[in-house]
């Protein structure tokens, strides 16, 4: 790959002049102090969860040496596990053969949505929806791109993030495969012999703390590696000439239940 680039850090701007500069150009930066006024900095742990929220089932995935435990033939494989059995594993720091979280945030009562306000960047979004994401130190989540636009928060801990623009050359999966927005090659570890043009891709860097918010553009390509224990919010929303596209995978997501 070519040496890595890193992403500008900004302090918080106008919604216009974000949406102008970031949004609309599809630029992807990082934001500190957008939410220090959140509740959750003060008050989330594994602990929190664990005593407070142990019998919701937010929807889980299988973590199988340090990976998301997706694959081609069965896709992602999520299900709903209460998190007095999954936080046993991630707080043991379980990587080899755990779980992590990336859910909704409506399987949760309303008090713990009272903890991170929805920022105003982001607040009138079309088809708008947050998720919490938690995991053991060491857990990746596999190079993919979502449609939606993200505005993504550490609340705890901190994650490694390589970022790649829509057309770089990272192999793409089969867009009829069970994994269609995900890619087959791995940032940390290129294979040049079966992936020659990985050679040529651009890495972007983003070492994001607590407190920190990256907004992560629609269809940017993503590789996630917590670097601590962790736990995150993201808010999705839908924006421009994708619109009819999101609408769809919204439909598509409510008829899996996820």
């Amino acid at each position: 790959m070519k040496p890595a680039k890193s992403i500008p850090r900004i302090s918080p701007i106008h919604k216009t002049k974000f949406f102008k500069e970031y949004v609309s150009l599809a630029k992807p930066v990082i934001i500190e102090g957008l939410v220090d006024e959140w509740p959750a900095f003060g008050k989330w742990s594994m602990q929190y969860f664990a005593e407070r929220y142990a019998k919701v089932a937010p929807v889980t995935v299988k973590v199988k040496d340090g990976k998301h435990d997706f694959d081609l033939e069965h896709g992602t494989g999520i299900f709903n596990k209460p998190m007095e059995e999954t936080l046993k594993k991630i707080m043991a720091g379980n990587v080899s053969e755990g779980y992590a979280i990336g859910t909704t945030d409506e399987v949760f009562p309303q008090e713990l949505r009272d903890d991170y306000p929805t920022p105003g960047y982001c607040a009138d979004g079309k088809y708008l929806r947050a998720r919490i994401f938690i995991g053991a130190k060491g857990t990746i989540t596999e190079t993919h791109q979502d449609l939606f636009e993200n505005l993504y928060t550490v609340v705890k801990g901190s994650k490694r993030i390589y970022l790649f623009e829509p057309k770089d050359s990272i192999y793409p999966n089969s867009r009829f495969s069970k994994l269609p927005n995900f890619a087959r090659t791995d940032p940390e570890n290129p294979d040049y012999e079966n992936y020659p043009k990985m050679r040529n891709a651009q890495p972007y860097v983003v070492d994001l703390k607590a407190g920190e918010t990256l907004f992560l553009p629609s269809l940017w390509w993503h590789y996630v590696k917590n670097q601590e224990e962790s736990i995150a919010v993201s808010y999705w929303w839908a924006y421009g000439w994708k619109l009819p596209l999101v609408w769809a995978a919204v439909q598509y997501k409510k008829f899996r239940g996820i």
